[in-house]
């Protein structure tokens, strides 16, 4: 007769972001400098309009700074149009990265076949503190079944078709600072803390229910 457990774990679970679209990350910065430049030249117009003379005011001439002020608005309308624009099509390009810890068995012979890199003039790793290759164990842990437990669409939720097999074409596209992201995630799931931040928050002080 085969033991039964009695108590079942279920892993870690964390989530990555990733924007499909990096592009979007260049045309939000200049859309946001466009907008800083114009509010910079605003507020120096806006001394101008104020410092309009009594004969103006009194003829209701409209001056160059108070047109180039109504300029300005409808540029910064417009701006603000397009930066809602960008941020709606940056969330539709965005996907959601479940991840899960992998057992621990499987997570020591991965730390095994992949040691961390040599030290380097200054003595130490690239890989410090950890006793692994930080980048290989990250890619080698999600090209196992269950590390990734699903990929969505952030914007609506719908489920995209990505398995184990997917992941190594996948972060060959990766920019490295992307990539950092999962490399960090999978460490923390695997060797980090992975106490419930929320817990702590409901548990009651020593001074509660005390009169």
């Amino acid at each position: 007769m085969e033991p039964t457990v009695a108590l079942h774990i279920k892993r870690a679970e964390r989530v990555v972001e990733v924007c499909l679209d990096g592009t979007l990350t260049a045309d939000w910065e200049l859309t946001r400098a466009k907008v800083q430049d114009l509010l910079t030249e605003a507020k120096r117009v806006t001394g101008q309009v104020n410092a309009q003379t009594q004969d103006d005011r009194l003829n209701r001439r409209k001056t160059p700074a108070e047109k180039r002020m109504a300029e300005i608005e409808k540029e910064l309308a417009d701006l603000n149009e397009k930066a809602e624009s960008l941020a709606s099509a940056a969330l539709e390009q965005t996907v959601l990265f479940r991840l899960r810890a992998l057992p621990r068995p499987v997570w020591d012979q991965l730390v095994t076949a992949h040691p961390p890199r040599p030290a380097g003039e200054d003595g130490q790793s690239p890989d410090d503190p950890f006793p692994f290759n930080k980048e290989a164990i990250a890619d080698a842990a999600l090209e196992i079944d269950d590390a990734i437990v699903s990929v969505t669409r952030k914007h609506d939720g719908s489920a995209e078709e990505f398995t184990a097999a997917d992941w190594p074409d996948f972060a060959a596209e990766l920019s490295d600072s992307q990539h950092a992201d999962f490399r960090t995630t999978v460490v923390q799931l695997n060797v980090g803390s992975n106490d419930l931040p929320f817990f702590r928050a409901s548990e009651p002080t020593r001074s509660s229910g005390r009169k």
